[in-house]
């Protein structure tokens, strides 16, 4: 038997973009340069950025100017190519190039710059979600990457599993930060009041409102059939709210809600059976990849699996569920996986590992 001794010396991190890495990048900077251009300066996305508000007096106000903002977009501004782009293509761009970048400087301005072109699109839908998603999985670019550049293997051997979950607590803590923090500005609400909010938005609201569809369908309405169970409209989200409790607001429900509405037990199968095979996929894509890009992945998929509580599934794939995907086929395999020791060789970061004999207790 033997196993890995992890040197401490100069590291070979060796990340290599596959030919499809590389078309991936060029296109996803193509595709989000000619919507981006589309929607802000052809479409309402300029007049809207420029005059985006985020501090209210009341929740009537605030939702009473999203509500205004959004009926000034309209099919074909390149609106829905936007935010493809910034929720997908530039958080995708932004860890392939901090991987790759061997200049701190130009990695860092690369995440940065990214960075503010997918919170213009944020800010401009006049929404707490977008906003905190865009700081949350920028954060997570800006903090996961640079863990290649660190000493992982100095000192205790179970620091490398530290670093991760200091790295998650990290986000947890700013996640919750930001959202009481944008609950408070956005609604105009005390502090004590935006986290009771934001709690409530977390464990009470979802379940509240994933109760008025099974509620009304079938019971109050006909399911909506096929073309309804991986995907809704905000026609059917209102709809639904009105025949539930007699009022329109944003019934926002899970992609099970939504495959039940759709076609009943049916519908939630399919909704299962395809965030099933995408998990299974992605699995085996990552498989021999180095750790430190499945951590990456992991971390990046944490802001968009929150749309499966309030989204349908292409809500998921369409707001950052695509991220670890695009991760997956970009990079090449961990060589060291295919070698003559497969535990030997570059480490599971991409950094040099030599061998020892294994020696018992």
């Amino acid at each position: 038997l033997r196993r890995c001794r992890f040197s401490s010396g100069a590291y070979a991190f060796g990340w290599r973009l596959t030919q499809v890495g590389w078309l991936a990048i060029v296109f996803a900077l193509a595709f989000s340069a000619f919507f981006y251009a589309k929607y802000f300066l052809y479409g309402p996305g300029l007049d809207l950025l420029l005059n985006f508000q985020l501090r209210f007096g009341s929740t009537t106000e605030a939702v009473t100017a999203r509500s205004l903002a959004a009926q000034q977009v309209n099919y074909g501004q390149g609106a829905f190519g936007a935010s493809i782009a910034a929720y997908v293509f530039l958080p995708f761009t932004a860890v392939a190039l901090a991987l790759i970048l061997k200049s701190p400087v130009l990695s860092y301005a690369s995440t940065i710059t990214l960075g503010a072109m997918s919170l213009a699109y944020m800010l401009q839908i006049y929404q707490k979600a977008p906003v905190a998603f865009s700081l949350i999985t920028y954060l997570a670019i800006l903090l996961v990457p640079r863990l290649k550049r660190v000493n992982w293997f100095s000192g205790s051997r179970w620091k490398p599993q530290r670093k991760p979950i200091v790295i998650a607590v990290v986000l947890a803590t700013f996640s919750i930060l930001v959202g009481v923090g944008l609950y408070a500005v956005n609604f105009g609400l005390s502090y004590g009041q935006a986290l009771e909010a934001f709690w409530g938005r977390i464990l009470m609201v979802p379940p509240n409102t994933e109760g008025y569809w099974f509620l009304v369908y079938p019971g109050l309405h006909d399911f909506l059939g096929l073309a309804n169970v991986l995907t809704t409209s905000m026609d059917v989200i209102q709809l639904t709210a009105y025949l539930a409790i007699g009022d329109v607001f944003s019934a926002n429900a899970s992609f099970l809600a939504v495959g039940w509405s759709g076609w009943g037990y049916v519908g939630i199968l399919l909704n299962l059976l395809v965030l099933l095979l995408t998990v299974v996929m992605l699995d085996i894509w990552l498989a021999r990849k180095t750790l430190m890009l499945r951590i990456i992945a992991a971390f990046l998929s944490f802001p968009a699996l929150f749309f499966l509580v309030s989204g349908t599934i292409f809500d998921f794939f369409f707001k950052g569920g695509m991220i670890p995907m695009l991760l997956a086929v970009s990079f090449a395999e961990d060589i060291a996986r295919s070698s003559s020791h497969p535990h030997c060789g570059n480490n599971a970061f991409g950094e040099d590992a030599g061998c020892a004999p294994f020696r018992e207790a």
